[in-house]
């Protein structure tokens, strides 16, 4: 093999094998006392973790314009109205809060937390965009290239029956 075509393979290998990213180990906790008693993260990371989940889940959480469709689709004491903090405004409804995702890139850089949810029947944990994160609580290891670390863009779209986790939404009024 010509020494060319060899070090154009090397490079290939090498920037194919830094798009993966680099491991990050991640949790899910139903709510600071459950994290801070796991003993991984301390306290106050496990406290201030759970209320940045809790604001983003009040800005930015699946909305649906009528109960009966968040019903179907977290069950009948799965959901709430939503306030006039979250971006599509108040007057919708949205998901109860199940979860949250916490955990740290590296040392010196932390993962934003984000609000999880569980659809009615199913014990898996989801984001707000729909992506699954994890099938139950705990600690876990993901890649920092996983659709679950993005951040969603705030949602001023309502949800149809059957859309959360499958993308299927229409403008609200």
């Amino acid at each position: 093999m010509k020494k060319s075509v060899s070090v154009s393979l090397l490079v290939m290998g090498t920037a194919a094998l830094s798009g993966c990213g680099e491991k990050v180990d991640t949790a899910v906790y139903t709510n600071a006392d459950t994290c801070t008693s796991a003993g991984i993260y301390g306290r106050e990371k496990c406290r201030s973790d759970f209320e940045a989940a809790k604001r983003e889940h009040e800005l930015n959480a699946p909305i649906f314009a009528a109960e009966a469709d968040c019903q179907q689709q977290f069950g009948l004491n799965g959901c709430q109205p939503s306030n006039d903090k979250h971006a599509a405004g108040s007057g919708h409804y949205v998901p109860l809060m199940s979860g949250y995702l916490i955990g740290r890139f590296t040392q010196q850089s932390a993962l934003w937390p984000q609000p999880l949810y569980q659809m009615d029947g199913h014990s898996a944990y989801r984001n707000a965009a729909g992506v699954l994160v994890a099938e139950k609580p705990g600690r876990f290891t993901l890649w920092s290239t996983s659709r679950a670390f993005e951040k969603p863009e705030a949602n001023r779209m309502t949800l149809k029956r059957g859309g959360f986790g499958q993308r299927a939404k229409h403008i609200g009024s």
